[in-house]
């Protein structure tokens, strides 16, 4: 960038040069750089004159401010001077944060700005808080000064706050919060310059978040980010709309997306986003208007939406999760993903907002309402169920806590956490049976007997499933029905009793059909095909894989998805197939690894430890492997593990010979 801005200033003719980006964004940085480049003072000499636009509120003002820099007397007709003074021998005029006197009095700084551009030998530097340049000169190509990537971002900050903070734990976490704005890295890299380590520092961020970014007794644009930040906030160019759209978008992590600008901000929305588009407050990424990380801090700490743009971005995203989470695990459910991992954050961030309403009702079941997307997307975490099942205590809302409990379980037993899954069960069913909640309590028996055919108890889930069979039948609940038949088929299959599985799956297929439980139906293809794999008809069981896989992926269910293709894995390597088999393994391994899924982690690690190229690869996998199944408490599969994969013997220790007596 500061090449491409040198080869500009030193071409004949030089074309003005406009550098424009967000506030704090080092565009002054930028422009210094190629105005002390060596081949410009070579060219050009004393005559680089860097001017501050800052004080200029007028084109008048900002012509005397150019003329007190290249030391021409204050004296009437002005301007006429300082162009004679400025045509005599070549230079550099660098005005720095030239929006101040456009935006004040536009049309005679557009006028003077054009002036200068045409005056012989004179290169012309522009840096503007803009995502346009002014109208009138004949600007060279924009150079658009973007926040910094994070490696670049790190390196900046080490430069000042020292190589001792490198391998500090935080420094990804702690960089990456400044949004890449190179003047919240300076001054957080001064502050880190004195510290031992950056613990502290993140642990006043996330108190104070903007409020630190700030060097005591330095209240200017480079010393202190506000300055810098309100000098755009506060600029002709923003409009009431504009700000009202800026406090709405920093409530809102993953920005807005365009489709939704005119649902947070009715009929005013497009002008408003015009406008801190222009002012760079805001810019635009893959279809959202979004505010770099500082500008959001500090916004949602000092400009607070109205209470009716607040109301109605907390209505609208929680309505998103309410429509949308349901449909995941159900046919849609891929593109349901899709939007709510999007927008996850910002959802997450209204539900609180709606937590602490009078009324968190609507707020609690939207939380619920995700557990489907955290379960089946790998997306998200059960922070947002935990706060809701609080409020919904505090409210005495026995049905809703409930929910939420169970839902808890639900997420924790799709990570193979069994015994924190059995213990939200638990606690869940006597609520249920409380309020005489049949379905909830139904759930909560059938999730018990789950982890009992995952911890191969096969006769206590058999008896939970048959327990909470009656219960679904009795309320008519087809899916909970068809899900234990399912389960039941699973225990079949495990014990190898192939027909009683088949009869079992073919049971609940129709039943999935007649509700649309695709999930369901997919699940069943599964087990049929692992039936066909027991049975070695390795071509009718790559059929049945094959046929769940696209539903699966239909209805979002990551899990269902990797297990096909981990099973499409067996098959290949059943035939030595080696190749294929390593690379459906890895595959899959990679969709568990999104889903955070330790159990099969382990286990697509075992699998490539059994076709590993060397004997480091192998060890590697079975490290890994032993490490998943060790975090949720599997000693049972470690040991198996350890047998299948013993340690080789320590090498023997060459004795060294005695010495003769002397």
């Amino acid at each position: 960038m500061v090449e491409d801005i040198v080869k500009s200033l030193l071409a004949d003719p030089p074309a003005p040069i406009p550098i424009l980006g967000d506030p704090g964004i080092g565009k002054t940085t930028v422009s210094l750089a190629a105005f002390h480049d060596p081949r410009v003072a070579n060219m050009f000499g004393a005559r680089r004159y860097f001017v501050r636009c800052d004080p200029a509120t007028t084109a008048e003002a900002l012509t005397g401010e150019i003329a007190r820099t290249i030391s021409v007397e204050l004296v009437p007709n002005l301007e006429a001077r300082v162009f004679a003074w400025l045509t005599e021998v070549p230079a550099v005029l660098m005005l720095d944060n030239a929006e101040t006197p456009w935006e004040a009095d536009t049309e005679a700084t557009e006028h003077l700005l054009t002036g200068l551009s045409c005056i012989p030998g004179v290169a012309l530097l522009a840096s503007i808080r803009s995502g346009q340049p002014p109208l009138g000169p004949a600007w060279r190509e924009t150079v658009m000064v973007d926040p910094l990537k994070l490696v670049d971002a790190k390196l900046a900050f080490l430069a000042i706050a020292g190589a001792k903070h490198s391998a500090d734990k935080l420094l990804d976490t702690l960089v990456g919060a400044l949004g890449g704005l190179p003047l919240a890295i300076t001054l957080m890299a001064h502050l880190a310059s004195s510290e031992p380590d950056l613990a502290g520092l993140w642990h006043l961020w996330e108190r104070k978040h903007t409020e630190l970014l700030r060097r005591p007794g330095i209240e200017t644009r480079l010393g202190d980010i506000a300055v810098s930040f309100e000098l755009s906030i506060g600029g002709q160019r923003m409009t009431p709309m504009a700000r009202r759209l800026l406090s709405i978008a920093a409530l809102l992590p993953d920005g807005i997306l365009h489709a939704d600008l005119d649902t947070l901000l009715p009929d005013e929305a497009m002008e408003a986003a015009r406008v801190l588009r222009a002012v760079r407050l805001a810019y635009d990424e893959h279809g959202r208007l979004r505010l770099l990380a500082p500008v959001r801090e500090y916004v949602a700490a000092t400009y607070l939406p109205e209470e009716a743009d607040r109301e109605r971005a907390v209505e609208h995203y929680i309505r998103l999760a309410s429509t949308l989470g349901p449909v995941v695990g159900a046919e849609g459910g891929a593109e349901a993903t899709i939007r709510l991992a999007a927008d996850l954050a910002s959802i997450e961030a209204m539900i609180r907002l709606g937590l602490a309403a009078t009324d968190p009702s609507f707020a609690i079941e939207a939380a619920i309402d995700l557990t489907d997307f955290v379960r089946f997307s790998g997306f998200g975490t059960e922070s947002i169920l935990h706060d809701a099942s609080k409020y919904a205590r505090n409210q005495d809302n026995l049905q809703l806590r409930a929910h939420c409990i169970r839902s808890l379980g639900d997420i924790a037993l799709q990570r193979s956490e069994h015994d924190a899954a059995r213990s939200r069960y638990e606690e869940a069913l006597p609520l249920y049976r409380q309020v005489d909640n049949a379905l909830g309590e139904a759930n909560c028996i059938k999730g018990l007997g789950d982890i009992a055919w995952r911890r191969l108890d096969y006769d206590a889930a058999l008896a939970l499933y048959e327990e909470a069979l009656p219960l679904y039948r009795l309320i008519d609940n087809l899916l909970g029905e068809a899900n234990c038949i399912c389960g039941m088929g699973y225990i079949a299959l495990e014990r190898s009793d192939h027909d009683a599985a088949r009869l079992l799956y073919e049971e609940a297929m129709p039943l999935f059909r007649l509700v649309g439980g695709l999930l369901g139906e997919a699940n069943c293809m599964h087990g049929l095909g692992d039936i066909e794999l027991h049975r070695s008809d390795h071509d009718a069981a790559r059929l049945l894989y094959e046929e769940a896989t696209p539903l699966f992926r239909l209805v979002g269910d990551v899990l269902g998805e990797a297990n096909c293709i981990q099973s499409l894995g067996d098959i290949a390597l059943r035939r030595s197939d080696h190749d294929a088999a390593r690379g459906q393994f890895e595959t899959a391994l990679k969709l568990y690894e999104r889903i955070r899924e330790p159990y099969s982690i382990g286990a697509a690690h075992r699998r490539l430890a059994r076709i590993a190229r060397n004997d480091n690869e192998s060890r590697s996998h079975v490290e890994t492997a032993r490490k998943a199944w060790m975090s949720i408490g599997r000693p049972d599969l470690v040991n198996e593990l350890d047998a299948e994969f013993p340690l080789p013997p320590p090498p023997k220790r060459r004795r060294k010979p005695a010495l003769a007596a002397s």
